[in-house]
């Protein structure tokens, strides 16, 4: 690689690079996993991994003893494993390898950064992967989105290197078989949608090196072929054990499920995905903005533009190129969902690495970012109050400043206008970036220390669990008539088997189903059905706890 110029020598050593990555890391995601109940997906991600642990079948995924192949098995062997060391599948098993894959995706856009682009860049960069809103959501979560993130962005970085006529042929071929390793972690995490990732990663690289040819290189279609062989085993091994029948159906459910938004719902959803993934990869995404408006704007001269080194300006071509294509393609996709975009995170926060970097050396391009952030943040406060107000339908002086989370950031916004509107006519340093960081990661530290702990000091759903489990005597197992309520339900430690309506009431001694088929469920046996409970569902729904005479 050419020399960095002298304006770029003075780097951040890498010992203080990495301590600052884990101690912002560290704070913002490995503090609190156990504090929360599990919540959205993520009791489909711990009941097949406690499940793997207790019937030791490690091919096929199951959810209530019925098999469940909507996704590859790696989150749950991930999960399973820590599991196993703590005794248990819980909370902090099921968070743990999502805040783990955060943490080692920001290191690594370090040390790829550093290798390609600088020190300065990578910490910038790894710094912005941490303090993005997508992050804060996603990043300690027990779901599909850190941990794929971590390999699609490995892949793409280690297929960077593989490429690298500079490098020597046996390096070359490292990076060539930890790209296939990388892929092949990705695409068992959620299946082929690693492929498009992946494929976006190959065009930027064709086009930023110039070099169309570069695509017919065995260091780009090997890792495709160890993509598909990871994938076709798992699948032949699932197909042997439940049949060709159950798993076609299942996959190409998936497949027609992420089609179903249908064409009333196309703009809707289109609009929901851009601003979805504008604020999840904020403040990556105002820097991008930012400095793509500033450019059109203006015309960069020696005074308001530090230009890329021609070592960087290749890189930063592959990272626009592979964030535009992949997010390009999910914008024409119907029925895709912000968070389907959060593994191009990573490349959005390398590419406002470098613009934070250039910026700072650049005074008229900091005064413009700063002036959009301002202008950018003052609309989205505004936003809010209004939509705030809209809600409660109540006068602004009845509200408590902190009865929830978007309260606080109302007013964790309002003090950003106010701090970068000081800003605009003082001297241009590295300390106009501390106020934005501190703003962050302190609104991070009061959700996960506060307002987390606060919304889950009651356990609702630990509480259903202890409600059923006193219910049901131990040692019997439930007959679970519907599909749903997979948070509250982990929660217990009966057994429960998932029964598909129509099917008949089998052996067990007590059905769980919902008060709409009680009547049905009472007309297809003739066996009593008495009505123990009544419970209620987190979302209200109503469901009723027979015992079976």
């Amino acid at each position: 690689m050419p020399p960095l110029p002298d304006s770029q020598r003075s780097e951040p050593s890498g010992l203080f690079s990495v301590l600052a990555i884990l101690l912002v890391g560290g704070l913002c995601y490995l503090g609190g996993l156990s504090v929360a109940e599990l919540d959205k997906e993520e009791a489909r991600r711990a009941v097949p991994a406690r499940e793997m642990l207790e019937s030791g079948n490690f091919v096929v995924p199951t959810v209530w003893e019925r098999t469940y192949l909507t996704k590859p098995p790696l989150i749950y062997w991930t999960i399973a494993a820590v599991g196993k060391v703590r005794g248990q599948v819980d909370e902090l098993a099921v968070r743990l390898p999502s805040a783990l894959a955060t943490l080692l995706t920001a290191l690594g856009l370090f040390v790829f950064s550093r290798r390609v682009m600088g020190a300065r860049t990578g910490l910038a960069a790894g710094l912005l992967m941490l303090v993005s809103l997508g992050t804060f959501e996603k990043g300690a979560l027990g779901e599909l989105e850190a941990s794929l993130a971590l390999y699609v962005f490995a892949a793409s970085a280690f297929l960077w290197l593989a490429l690298d006529d500079s490098s020597g042929r046996l390096l070359r071929s490292a990076f060539t078989l930890l790209t296939c390793v990388a892929l092949a972690a990705a695409a068992m995490i959620k299946g082929p949608v690693a492929l498009l990732f992946y494929g976006a990663a190959v065009v930027g690289v064709a086009v930023s090196r110039r070099q169309p040819r570069l695509v017919l290189r065995a260091a780009c279609w090997l890792p495709v072929i160890a993509c598909l062989a990871a994938l076709g085993m798992w699948a032949a091994m699932a197909v042997a054990r439940v049949g060709s029948d159950l798993a076609l159906g299942v996959w190409s459910g998936e497949l027609a499920r992420a089609n179903d938004s249908g064409p009333g719902n196309y703009l809707k959803d289109r609009l929901t995905l851009i601003v979805g993934v504008l604020a999840a990869f904020f403040p990556g995404s105002l820097l991008c903005l930012s400095a793509w408006f500033g450019r059109r704007r203006s015309t960069p001269d020696a005074s308001t533009a530090a230009p890329a080194t021609e070592g960087e300006a290749p890189v930063l071509r592959f990272l626009a190129v592979a964030l535009v294509v992949s997010l390009g393609f999910f914008v024409l996709q119907p029925g895709v969902r912000p968070r389907f975009c959060y593994p191009a995170l990573p490349w959005c926060a390398l590419l406002g690495g470098h613009l934070l970097v250039r910026a700072l050396a650049t005074p008229g391009l900091v005064h413009r970012a700063v002036r959009c952030l301002a202008a950018v943040v003052t609309l989205i406060a505004v936003v809010l109050v209004v939509l705030g107000l809209a809600l409660h339908a109540m006068p602004i002086a009845d509200l408590e400043p902190f009865d929830s989370l978007g309260h606080l950031l109302v007013s964790v916004l309002a003090v950003a206008v106010v701090w970068t509107l000081s800003q605009l006519r003082k001297p241009v340093t590295s300390a106009l970036l501390i106020g934005p960081l501190v703003i962050l990661i302190g609104a991070r530290l009061v959700q996960t220390t506060q307002f987390v702990p606060q919304e889950n000091a009651q356990r609702p759903k630990q509480t259903f669990g202890a409600e059923l489990d006193a219910l049901v005597p131990e040692g019997d197992v439930i007959d679970l008539r519907f599909w749903g309520g997979f948070n509250e339900l982990s929660y217990t430690a009966r057994r429960l088997v998932f029964s598909e309506p129509p099917e008949p009431i089998g052996g067990q001694r007590f059905v769980l189903a919902l008060a709409s088929q009680i009547a049905m469920l009472r007309a297809s046996t003739d066996r009593e059905l008495v009505e123990v409970a009544e419970l209620r569902l987190i979302k209200g729904t109503e469901v009723r706890l027979l015992e079976v005479r």
